[in-house]
């Protein structure tokens, strides 16, 4: 994976997470609507200037929230994905990613890590949407209607990002499992 997809995917998972930051940020520090076109107006005028740190932050809470939301789902969930494929076959998860690693096709390795991509930002994103659900209730009061449709837009979202990670964990574990068979049986021959 090349390091300019890596940034740019640190970037989606942060931009997600800087939306529920500024929903949390409106909850303790409200703007007036008489005073938003103010704010609005300096930070329109100022957008040069803050781009840099606002790219700086971004990014820096992206990878906040690859790490925690991998310490938080993976204890749970991977564990028993592996042991589903590796356990039953017989083999250790280390030895089979190493004879893959070394192995394999770069094609079927590309493929390997585009799954894996696809897994982290499936993974950030089922955390991501909890937070924003979470940032929109408090503002259930005051915009109820918009509130409320952003609720249930972002549960729905953690849903659908939940099983799009545990889908893509279970191929991703097949596949090598399956190359791992292929590569043995080829070095039989």
């Amino acid at each position: 994976m090349s390091t300019t997809s890596l940034f740019i995917e640190i970037l989606i998972v942060g931009s997600i997470a800087d939306i529920w930051l500024g929903l949390f940020l409106l909850t303790f520090f409200p703007i007036d609507l008489a005073n938003l076109s103010f704010v609005v107006n300096t930070l329109v005028k100022f957008s040069t200037f803050l781009a840099i740190p606002f790219l700086a932050i971004t990014y820096i809470l992206g990878g906040l929230i690859l790490f925690v939301s991998e310490q938080i789902l993976n204890p749970f969930f991977q564990t028993r994905f592996k042991h589903k494929f590796f356990s039953n076959a017989k083999l250790r998860y280390g030895d089979v990613r190493a004879t893959f690693y070394q192995k394999a096709s770069e094609q079927v390795i590309e493929d390997l890590k585009f799954d894996r991509q696809i897994i982290r930002i499936s993974r950030t994103s089922v955390l991501n949407f909890l937070l924003l659900t979470i940032g929109l209730i408090p503002h259930l009061k005051v915009y109820p209607d918009v509130a409320m449709y952003g609720i249930i837009t972002s549960l729905l979202f953690m849903v659908f990002s939940f099983w799009q990670w545990k889908e893509r964990y279970e191929l991703s574990y097949k596949k090598m499992l399956d190359t791992y068979h292929v590569l043995r049986e080829k070095n039989r021959k």
